[in-house]
């Protein structure tokens, strides 16, 4: 059996969930035998990660924690690596080519679900730096999708709900926050939602007319498919979250 390596820790929630999700999904495929996972989350200093979310700060910094997460990983012998965040991604390319274990790259499996979906315009939400990259808009434009970012008071009104979710200091009022945020923004991409931020599932929403694609649902699905050699099929959604 193939074993997937998890980069952890951004944000923890997030992490936990993300393991627990790939487990349940490779039993409804496979309900027999449990996945085969391994994880590494590297020591990130709290004011490192405050700077990044906030201020668009630190990824050198935050480099060579990921490297030797994925030297790790590779020693110990997993077949694929995976890291549960957007912004990290910036980062894809200087990781990949630090090792020789394929990693799969969230932001490549969330377009390919949208542009299997239909979908001609989106919202994607994440944090600054992950907006500033361009990495979503870039590959949204290669599909002839339009990529809607949001104003720069919405943006920094985002990076601090995302901050609260990283550090678990959320509470109701975020919730609502989320929501409303949604609502200003959705005549803009007609209610399409990319939660280019994993932390962002970590909120409920109330009934909602939004179509969302989660992108740690996303990744969660594209792992088990690896795990079981199954070809990546399409992730079809209605209203609401995948």
């Amino acid at each position: 059996m193939k074993t997937v390596g998890i980069i952890g820790g951004f944000g923890p929630d997030t992490t936990a969930k993300f393991q627990l999700r790939i487990v349940e999904l490779f039993n409804e495929l496979s309900p027999a035998v449990r996945p085969s996972i391994l994880m590494c989350s590297p020591s990130i200093p709290t004011a490192l990660e405050h700077n990044l979310i906030i201020h668009g700060q630190g990824l050198g910094q935050i480099l060579p924690h990921l490297i030797r997460s994925a030297k790790h990983l590779e020693e110990a012998g997993v077949d694929i690596i995976v890291f549960p965040c957007n912004t990290l991604h910036v980062l894809f390319n200087k990781i990949q080519n630090s090792i020789n274990t394929p990693l799969l790259n969230i932001i490549s499996e969330s377009i390919n679900v949208i542009k299997a979906n239909q979908i001609k315009q989106i919202a994607v939400l994440g944090t600054s730096l992950t907006l500033r990259s361009n990495l979503h808009r870039n590959l949204l434009d290669n599909h002839n999708i339009k990529a809607i970012v949001p104003p720069k008071i919405e943006q920094r009104e985002l990076d601090q709900i995302i901050h609260k979710l990283v550090t678990q200091t959320n509470s109701n009022q975020t919730e609502k926050s989320f929501q409303k945020l949604l609502e200003r923004l959705s005549p803009q991409c007609f209610g399409n939602f990319l939660l280019a931020c994993t932390d962002l599932q970590l909120i409920k929403l109330g009934n909602h007319h939004f179509t969302i694609f989660d992108s740690m649902e996303i990744l969660a699905r594209a792992t088990v498919n690896k795990l079981l050699d199954v070809e990546t099929a399409s992730v079809t959604i209605n209203k609401g979250i995948i």
